[in-house]
């Protein structure tokens, strides 16, 4: 199961999704870990990004990691951010 893309700083009055909607995150991490670290890791696409992309992608950031987390790989790296029409 993959990790949910929540986009950051989207105008107000409009719904926005990416493409992919969910992505693969790969976490490098201390042992032993408590609890599952998919289930906190939250990852992020800033809408503000797209006024410099060339490609009409934003690159994907984690905003949370858990603890114990000591390095990380998203895939796909980016994704294209759509308007949703109501």
């Amino acid at each position: 199961k993959g990790v949910p893309v929540t986009v950051l700083n989207a105008p107000s009055g409009k719904d926005y999704i990416t493409d992919p909607q969910v992505v693969d995150v790969v976490m490098k991490v201390h042992f032993p870990l408590k609890s599952d670290p998919k289930k906190e890791v939250v990852v992020v696409a800033n809408y503000d990004d797209l006024s410099s992309s060339i490609s009409g992608k934003v690159i994907l950031r984690p905003m949370s990691l858990p603890v114990g987390v000591i390095g990380y790989e998203i895939n796909p790296i980016s994704v294209k951010i759509k308007e949703v029409k109501r």
